[in-house]
């Protein structure tokens, strides 16, 4: 009787760092169903990729890859040629106006990482990390998707050429689409936007809230919800307040007044149940050695040799100065290096304590 073969079994789950959720940076991204609509676009140009090189440089500023260029023109040159649409001006029209190519890494990353999660942007050349804070000069970008552009794949697949004209619009093209496509798209792109979370101050007081505060208030209150705070508003709300005044919540609709109930408020009560039931699922509590009931050999390295490493070794630098006196020079070219385990972290102002620091908040069942 032959030896039985080993069995491959997975590897314990991956455990992930936890995002920085950025409420206090200054993260304007306008025209923000743009550069949604072309982070689509660029995908479906492709074979389903996990990561695009979409921009290079070109003097102070960036435009489409050649590559990607090319690819978006093939997807796109059927709808085109049907709807007499110049491809070179709307190439002109991305690499001039899109807010991908126009807007700094820090507003891509609110909008695209911690809100809809459909991708990481990055820099190509890492040591361009900190040179977008001064000037208007751009770097050259990736994307790297997330499993979400497979869901809106899911979508657009069932009618790509309706899909690509609503696509087109959004990026600035003058063209006739189907008003209720437009609305499916926009009720998905809506559905994973439902966990990001924004802050305002209500006086001197924080208020962390994601869309499902919106909804409760606005059930219980009838009235409009205002969302500005008594500051300016900063991180993941300028991008929130863009969303909604590009519509991309078909729940609510928005003005400088504040928010209010778009449609009738049974059908966004039972909206917001099942939000709230998601928001409940999607909370899981952390596997942790002491709670998994595994043996006393098992090898804790598996779970967190990254964390003990860094408490062995590690250590926090400031650096401190008046703008221009080298700071970001300093730190892109001593300390955050390629492939070095140093992560930059910008203080603001507007920090709190418990922010940097954490803090013990309720468990409201």
């Amino acid at each position: 009787m032959g030896t039985e073969k080993n069995k491959v079994r997975p590897d314990f789950m991956r455990r992930y760092e936890q995002r920085e959720p950025k409420l206090a940076i200054k993260s304007s991204l306008p025209n923000v169903k743009s550069a949604l609509a072309l982070l689509i676009l660029i995908w479906e140009s492709f074979e389903s990729p996990s990561e695009i090189v979409y921009s290079k440089q070109s003097d102070t500023k960036i435009v489409l890859a050649d590559d990607v260029k090319q690819a978006v023109i093939a997807r796109v040159t059927d709808v085109c040629r049907e709807e007499n649409i110049d491809l070179t001006a709307f190439i002109e029209k991305i690499n001039n106006e899109n807010p991908l190519f126009k807007s700094q890494l820090e507003s891509l990353i609110v909008a695209f990482e911690l809100i809809w999660k459909l991708a990481f942007v990055r820099f190509v050349d890492y040591e361009n990390t900190a040179l977008e804070r001064t000037g208007g000069k751009r770097f050259s970008k990736k994307l790297i998707y997330s499993s979400n552009i497979d869901i809106v794949h899911c979508l657009i697949v069932s009618n790509k050429v309706d899909y690509f004209k609503v696509l087109l619009a959004w990026i600035g093209v003058t063209i006739q689409f189907d008003d209720k496509v437009e609305k499916t798209l926009t009720t998905l792109l809506s559905l994973l936007s439902e966990g990001a979370v924004f802050k305002l101050l209500d006086g001197t007081m924080p208020v962390i809230f994601n869309q499902n505060s919106i909804y409760l208030k606005l059930l219980e209150s009838h009235d409009s919800v205002d969302i500005n705070g008594d500051s300016e508003p900063k991180g993941s709300l300028r991008i929130l307040k863009s969303l909604l005044s590009d519509k991309l919540n078909p729940h609510l609709n928005y003005s400088s007044e504040g928010v209010t109930l778009k449609g009738d408020v049974e059908k966004l009560q039972n909206y917001q149940k099942r939000v709230d039931t998601f928001l409940r699922l999607s909370s899981i509590k952390g596997f942790e050695m002491d709670e998994m009931n595994l043996p006393s050999d098992y090898p804790k390295e598996v779970f967190d040799d990254k964390e003990a490493n860094r408490i062995a070794t590690g250590e926090n630098i400031l650096l401190y100065g008046v703008p221009g006196s080298g700071k970001s020079w300093t730190i892109a070219h001593e300390y955050c290096k390629k492939n070095t385990k140093v992560e930059r972290l910008v203080f603001h102002p507007d920090y709190t304590y418990a922010e940097f620091v954490g803090q013990i908040l309720p468990d409201v069942q």
